[in-house]
């Protein structure tokens, strides 16, 4: 019962536990590893659902979508030649960090501009609509984000800060 490689793996209280024949660094190395593997293993749950998005064609945008809040909605009409029409867009969409909370939906405002596939500034595998509405005080440009496939897709403008996932979806009108 003596044995000198177990008695260095005694608990606190000086008994033996039944787990006495592992090493403590052969242990502390399996939890360890355990702790690295254990939050990638939540992620990887999440990659074999991710699908990069197909190559969007200028024709899969061309047409009218409407994003709906509540009793209110807003269409953007695509048309082949690069141009949009934004009408009944709500107050605010364009303000430095809005929400769906503080726009306003009885100040109506319609946009005009050019619209054209690119790639997206933040994630080089994704596609999006690079639209460039046309303001008295000059153009600027936003991207519309792609969601979902074929007649699932949907068309998203984020607000504010992306984590707070609050965004406008526009779906394709029949």
């Amino acid at each position: 019962m003596n044995d000198p490689a177990r008695e260095n793996h005694r608990g606190p209280d000086g008994m033996q536990s039944a787990g006495a024949t592992i090493p403590r660094r052969a242990a502390l190395k399996t939890i360890g590893a355990l702790a690295a593997v254990i939050p990638v293993g939540g992620c990887a749950l999440y990659l074999p659902t991710f699908q990069p998005p197909e190559e969007l064609q200028a024709s899969m945008v061309i047409g009218t979508w409407r994003s709906r809040h509540e009793d209110d909605a807003t269409d953007i009409a695509f048309r082949d030649n690069g141009t949009f029409d934004w009408t009944d867009a709500p107050g605010g969409v364009f303000a430095d960090w809005p929400s769906s909370k503080n726009l306003d939906w009885t100040a109506r405002l319609s946009y005009s501009g050019e619209w054209k596939v690119a790639k997206s500034s933040g994630t080089p595998w994704e596609m999006t609509v690079h639209m460039s509405p046309k303001f008295p005080a000059g153009a600027f440009g936003f991207e519309l984000f792609t969601e979902g496939r074929g007649k699932d897709r949907r068309l998203v403008i984020w607000l504010g800060d992306p984590d707070q996932v609050d965004k406008l979806v526009f779906t394709r009108r029949p």
